[in-house]
């Protein structure tokens, strides 16, 4: 129980500082930045402590509204995230839904990448939607939302893919 909860420390730590310091300074071609932090939200366990997890999500997304200055933007994103994972992972995965590490081992690459894919998509359209909030800019929105979501994705897919360890 303490290797776990040092494992979710350090994860949650390790994944804000890289956010901060490294990946919010990648601006690809003027205006793209990948989101590696939900690797966070795409590896908690599954059969983890939900609320825990939720209260995770949202202090995540705090550290980051407060070192961004984006009012809330990444809190209200990572949070629904948060919420609606259990739902994605049924939808994804279907009766896999009750491997505790459905995403790194265990199921058909069709429905991790469903699952990576669905994760990353709702959180950016949200994260988007909350930063840019007007009607002219919906356009920008959804070029943002699948840019940087399709960036986001392969950033987290090569890093799973380089320390996928099998059992």
């Amino acid at each position: 129980m303490v290797q776990e909860i040092l494992k979710i420390t350090g994860q949650f730590l390790l994944l804000i500082l890289l956010q901060v310091l490294i990946f919010s300074n990648i601006n690809f071609l003027g205006h793209i930045n990948p989101y590696p932090y939900l690797f966070f939200v795409v590896l908690y366990r599954l059969d983890s402590n939900q609320t825990l997890f939720i209260i995770l999500g949202f202090l995540m997304g705090f550290f980051l509204d407060l070192m961004h200055q984006t009012a809330g933007a990444h809190t209200i994103a990572t949070l629904t995230v948060c919420f609606v994972r259990p739902t994605i992972s049924n939808f994804a995965f279907g009766v896999n839904a009750e491997n505790n590490h459905a995403m790194e081992y265990g199921t058909k690459l069709s429905n991790r990448i469903t699952f990576l894919a669905l994760i990353v998509f709702i959180h950016h359209l949200i994260y988007f939607s909350i930063a840019i909030f007007n009607w002219e800019g919906l356009r920008y929105i959804f070029l943002n939302t699948i840019y940087s979501a399709l960036f986001t994705i392969s950033i987290l897919w090569l890093t799973l893919s380089l320390f996928n360890v099998r059992k």
